[in-house]
C-alpha cells in the first residue's frame, strides 16, 4: 500500500510537470506565432507603403520604447510651404494604407494645399479610451511625438492641425479631443463613438469643433450605444449621447436641421445634418446622420457592402470634413 501511494504521488507530480511544460510550450508557441504574424504585417506594410507614390514618405519614430511608423504625404513642390496638417486614423484590424486609399485625403491635399499623415496603430489598433484595445499603449504620446516629427521635416501651420478617422480611428478622434485639444484645432469622426469610461475621464481643455458622422444601421458601432459585440468591444455611448456630451462641453445654445438635396437617384441613403449653434469660443458641433448607410466612409472607395453595409454616394465625407476643418484654427 505504501509503495502504491509513492507511485501515485510520483505519477501526479509527473503529470503536473508535464502540464506546466505543455502550458509553457503553448505560451511560447503563441508568442512565436504572434511575433511572426506581426513581422508579416510589418513586411506587407512596407510593401504597401512603397506602392503609394512618389509624394509619400514612410517614416519611423520611437514612442514608449516602441518603433512606430506613419505615412507622410506632401503635395508635389510644396515641401517648403507652410501648410495645415490632417492626420487620419484607420479602423481596427486594418491599415493606414487602406484608409488612405478609401478616403483619398492626399488627392484633396494636392488641390487644397495641406500635408496628410496616415499613422499606423500597433497590431492595427488604437488605444481609444475604451480600455479594450492596446490598453498598455500610450497613443496620446505617440501622436504628440508624431506631430513633432512632422514639424521637424515640414513647415506646419501649428494652429491648423486636424484629426479624423473611422471606426476604431473614429473612437480615437474622441479621445484626442479629450486629451490633446491644446494641439489640435478640430476633430471629425466617422462610424465611431465614445467609450463610456472616456466620458467619465474626458478633460478637454477647451470647447472644440467636432463633426460626428454615423449611420443608424451601422452593425459594428451601434447608433443606440451599449455593449459592442464586434471589433474591440466595450461599453459605448449612443451617437446622440456623444453629440449631447459635446453640446454641453461647447456650450451650444441652439440647433438647425436640414436634409441634404438628393444627388444620386439610385442611392438609397439620405443625409440629415444637425448644426448646433451658439457654441462658445467659435467652436462648432455637427451631426451627419447617414440614413440607410453602413459602417462606411461616405463616397469612400473599396468598402465591401457584404461586410460593412452600403456606402452612401450622397456626400463625399473627405471633402465635407476638410470644408469643416478649414473654418477652424487654434
Amino acid at each position: 500500500m505504501f509503495v502504491r501511494m509513492i507511485f501515485l504521488t510520483a505519477f501526479s507530480a509527473t503529470l503536473a510537470v508535464c502540464a506546466h511544460r505543455s502550458s509553457t510550450d503553448a505560451s511560447g508557441s503563441q508568442g512565436f506565432l504572434q511575433k511572426k504574424a506581426q513581422e508579416r504585417r510589418d513586411r506587407r506594410q512596407k510593401e504597401d507603403s512603397a506602392s503609394m507614390g512618389p509624394n509619400f514618405e514612410s517614416r519611423e519614430i520611437e514612442s514608449q520604447g516602441k518603433n512606430r511608423n506613419y505615412l507622410l504625404y506632401t503635395p508635389a513642390g510644396r515641401k517648403d510651404s507652410s501648410m495645415p496638417l490632417v492626420i487620419g486614423f484607420h479602423g481596427g484590424k486594418t491599415t493606414n494604407v487602406r484608409f488612405a486609399r478609401t478616403t483619398l485625403f492626399h488627392n484633396l491635399a494636392d488641390e487644397q494645399g495641406f500635408h496628410v499623415v496616415y499613422p499606423s496603430g500597433i497590431n492595427s489598433n488604437w488605444n481609444d479610451g475604451r480600455g479594450t484595445a492596446n490598453p498598455d499603449v500610450d497613443d496620446i504620446s505617440f501622436v504628440r511625438a508624431l506631430i513633432e516629427d512632422v514639424k521637424a521635416v515640414r513647415k506646419i501651420d501649428a494652429r491648423r492641425i486636424y484629426v479624423t478617422g473611422i471606426s476604431n480611428g473614429g473612437f480615437m478622434v474622441q479621445r484626442l479631443a479629450c486629451d490633446l485639444s491644446d494641439r489640435i484645432a478640430a476633430f471629425a469622426g466617422v462610424a465611431g463613438s465614445m467609450g463610456v469610461s472616456l466620458r467619465e475621464n474626458c478633460k478637454s481643455a477647451r470647447p472644440v469643433p467636432m463633426l460626428v458622422m454615423n449611420s443608424p444601421l451601422d452593425k459594428f458601432v451601434m447608433w443606440d450605444g451599449g455593449n459592442m459585440t464586434k471589433g474591440a468591444g466595450g461599453d459605448i455611448l449612443s451617437v446622440p449621447d456623444v453629440v449631447d456630451f459635446w453640446r454641453k462641453q461647447n456650450g451650444c445654445s441652439g440647433k438647425k436641421e436640414e436634409i441634404l438635396p438628393k444627388k444620386v437617384a439610385s442611392d438609397k441613403t439620405k443625409i440629415v445634418v444637425t448644426r448646433h449653434t451658439g457654441c462658445q469660443n467659435n467652436s462648432a458641433l455637427l451631426l451627419y446622420k447617414i440614413e440607410g448607410g453602413g459602417h462606411t466612409w461616405p463616397d469612400g472607395a473599396d468598402q465591401p457592402a457584404w461586410l460593412v453595409g452600403p456606402t452612401s454616394k450622397e456626400l463625399n465625407a473627405t471633402k465635407e470634413i476638410w470644408n469643416f476643418f478649414r473654418q477652424h484654427s487654434l
